[in-house]
């Protein structure tokens, strides 16, 4: 006997929202208006928490920019999937210690350069 699925098993997209907007309906303690605000509260949350607030501590764990933590987490997540929005933070502070070590002549140069300039 063998048991046969169909498609790829997984849950269709919506389900989630659906489950949300059944509880709110089936709930008797709080209002819709209670559980609408409720939710607005928790999008606001989650976009401050995953726009400003991570960028920001993982970019000075890391030593680079919120903007570079969210430019790598978004291009390498684009292009690698969930693997690669793992490991973009760190190749992208890798990458900037190896910018720095190749041009660390050059901005040595210019800064003797600078510093020479104003003691003329």
């Amino acid at each position: 006997m063998s048991i046969r699925r169909s498609g790829s098993g997984a849950a269709p997209r919506g389900t989630g929202l659906a489950a949300t907007r059944a509880r709110v309906r089936s709930s008797s303690m709080f209002s819709l208006e209670a559980w609408i605000v409720f939710l607005i509260v928790i999008v606001v949350y989650q976009l401050i928490e995953n726009y400003i607030l991570q960028p920001t501590i993982i970019g000075k764990a890391a030593k680079i920019s919120g903007f570079t933590v969210l430019a790598s987490v978004l291009a390498f997540g684009a292009r690698f999937g969930l693997i690669g929005a793992i490991i973009g933070v760190p190749i992208a502070a890798e990458l900037q210690i190896v910018v720095e070590e190749l041009t660390a002549g050059r901005r040595a140069r210019i800064a003797t350069a600078d510093a020479a300039e104003r003691t003329r």
